[in-house]
């Protein structure tokens, strides 16, 4: 039971590691992200861990330097067949295209669905809140999100775009930018 309470532990250590990010405070986000990533080890929980992980990277790289290669091999163009997660950075051939937003929109929907373990579909324009997300389940979204489409999106975004649909427009635009 008492691991049951700790599961989101992480991911709040997370948010706050973000907020201090987000208001400059460097290094007491970084302490944040450390404490996120201990508990996490200590969890097992490698998900969490690696998210940990990627926010420290990104919090000590320099801005001028470019995000490190993925060692993984890269995943197919969402052109060539569809995909369940494509990528938000094309590739430099197809950088006009961007991403489709009729499977974008599908996909989080899907997101949505699954973090708030609904039965009910997801509208395009129903709000999040609306949608039963809260700022732990918004973190996780976002987590999700930079994840599977390779963005540094941070989790104001959820509240700057409330609805799928102006979150699909949002990541839309940064992708063809």
């Amino acid at each position: 039971m008492k691991l049951k309470h700790q599961q989101g532990e992480p991911r709040c250590w997370l948010l706050i590691a973000q907020l201090h990010l987000a208001n400059g405070a460097k290094d007491e986000a970084l302490r944040a992200a450390e404490s996120a990533q201990a508990v996490a080890m200590r969890m097992r929980d490698l998900e969490a861990e690696e998210e940990a992980n990627q926010f420290i990277d990104s919090a000590t790289r320099k801005k001028d330097e470019p995000p490190p290669e993925p060692t993984a091999a890269p995943a197919p163009a969402p052109a060539a067949a569809p995909s369940a997660a494509p990528s938000a950075a094309p590739s430099e051939g197809s950088a006009s295209k961007g991403l489709d937003p009729e499977q974008l929109g599908k996909q989080l929907m899907n997101m949505v669905k699954e973090l708030t373990a609904s039965a009910e579909e997801v509208e395009l324009d129903t709000a999040f809140v609306d949608a039963g997300m809260d700022s732990l389940s918004g973190v996780s979204l976002v987590s999700m999100l930079n994840r599977d489409f390779q963005v540094a999106l941070t989790p104001s975004v959820v509240f700057d775009y409330p609805t799928v649909r102006m979150l699909q427009d949002y990541l839309i635009q940064e992708s063809q930018g």
